[in-house]
């Protein structure tokens, strides 16, 4: 099964000394994901979403977790947005988490893969750059 397949992963594996580890996980609140939130002990949450009320419903759910358990949640990042809409970040806010930012879609992206300096230079570094930046990690 997937979650013991995961868990197996984050095990075994000799990981060294991470700044950090991300997982990107598939979309809503399965068994893979409600394992990982348990089995990660000294971890801390960031969430990502698209901006999509479908998406929404599923990262409500995994913030109330998140918060039921008393897990550190940095925030909250929205991902591949195509307009200025504050909808997110007021449902966000609503739950009384942090609103990181929006990532920005960009053409650009696909185009610079494999190079670094045009990424550096694409919307999203830039729109990411400042999410990050209010983790002030």
């Amino acid at each position: 099964d997937i979650s013991n397949i995961i868990l197996e992963l984050l095990a075994i594996t000799q990981w060294g000394r991470l700044d950090f580890l991300i997982i990107d996980m598939p979309p809503g609140i399965g068994d893979e994901t409600l394992d990982v939130i348990r089995y990660m002990k000294n971890s801390e949450f960031l969430v990502v979403t698209t901006p999509s009320k479908v998406a929404l419903g599923a990262v409500r759910k995994l913030l109330s977790i998140l918060i039921e358990l008393k897990k550190p949640l940095l925030g909250v990042v929205e991902n591949m947005t195509m307009n200025d809409s504050a909808f997110i970040e007021q449902e966000v806010q609503r739950l009384q988490v942090k609103y990181l930012g929006k990532i920005h879609f960009d053409h650009m992206l696909e185009e610079s893969i494999g190079n670094p300096d045009l990424l550096l230079k694409t919307q999203v570094m830039k729109d990411l750059g400042r999410a990050l930046a209010t983790i002030q990690l």
